[in-house]
Formats: structure tokens, C-alpha cells, sequence
């Protein structure tokens, strides 16, 4: 009988990350992982596992290289800060996932469907887990 592994659910996507390497360290064979139509095997979890590190990477380079003044500017000294806050947040995703869904598509199912997404939720895992706060953690 194969040995199976079981992704959790997890809403941290630092911790989600981390589970794939840690189920990479077992010795198993067949991935019941969400797949539709079919079980996964090793070779999808090492996708993953390289797809998230791509993922988590222009994720970073994003919150360094996206300026928010734009958006700052769109909404004027008195504005909506939360559209300025939003706004913002959903550009860095873009320019995060554009990339990696490109480099993705056709060797990661749905890479065009839920980067973007992947990467919102990436970009907020790093905000609140690891204090990745972009021009927002600049205090007067």
C-alpha cells in the first residue's frame, strides 16, 4: 500500500510552505492534495515547493520595488487610507504573481487561475508573520 500525505488547510502561507518540506521528508508516494481528476505524486509537491519560493520571492521584491506614492496621490492628504492601503496591497500582488503565473502556466494547473490570489495571501502572511511591512512600517 502507498503511503499517503494529506496537505492541511492553513491560512499562513509561510506555514504552508513549510509543511510541503516537511512532507518531502517522508517517504511517501501518493499526494491527496486537491487535485482534480487525479492523485498527486512527489514531483508535485517539489513543484510546489519551487513554485512557492518563486512565489515568496517576487512577493518580497515586490514590496521593495512597488512605490506607493501613486496611491497616496490618488486619494489626496485627506483620502481614503484604506483604499490607499488596499490599492497598494493589490498592486504588489500583481507585480508579484504576473511572473511567476507566467512561468508557471502549463506546468502548474490553474497557475494563471490563483497566483494572484496565492500571492495576496503570501504578501498578508508576510506582513503579519514575519513583519515584512514594506513602506508601511516606516514611523515617523
Amino acid at each position: 500500500m502507498a503511503t499517503r500525505w494529506r496537505c492541511p488547510p492553513d491560512s499562513s502561507a509561510g506555514r504552508r510552505s513549510r509543511t510541503v518540506v516537511e512532507a518531502l521528508s517522508y517517504p511517501w508516494t501518493t499526494l491527496v492534495g486537491g487535485h482534480l481528476g487525479r492523485l498527486g505524486v512527489r514531483a508535485d509537491a517539489e513543484l510546489q515547493k519551487e513554485y512557492m519560493a518563486d512565489l515568496e520571492a517576487g512577493v518580497r521584491a515586490a514590496v521593495k520595488s512597488v512605490d506607493p506614492t501613486p496611491y497616496f496621490q490618488g486619494y489626496g492628504p485627506g483620502g481614503n487610507a484604506w483604499a490607499v492601503f488596499r490599492t497598494y496591497l493589490d498592486a504588489v500582488a500583481r507585480t508579484a504573481a504576473d511572473p511567476v503565473a507566467g512561468k508557471y502556466l502549463g506546468r502548474l494547473a490553474a497557475a494563471d487561475v490563483f497566483t494572484y490570489d496565492n500571492a495576496a495571501t503570501l504578501l498578508e502572511s508576510l506582513r503579519v508573520d514575519a513583519g515584512v511591512l514594506g513602506p508601511f512600517g516606516i514611523r515617523p
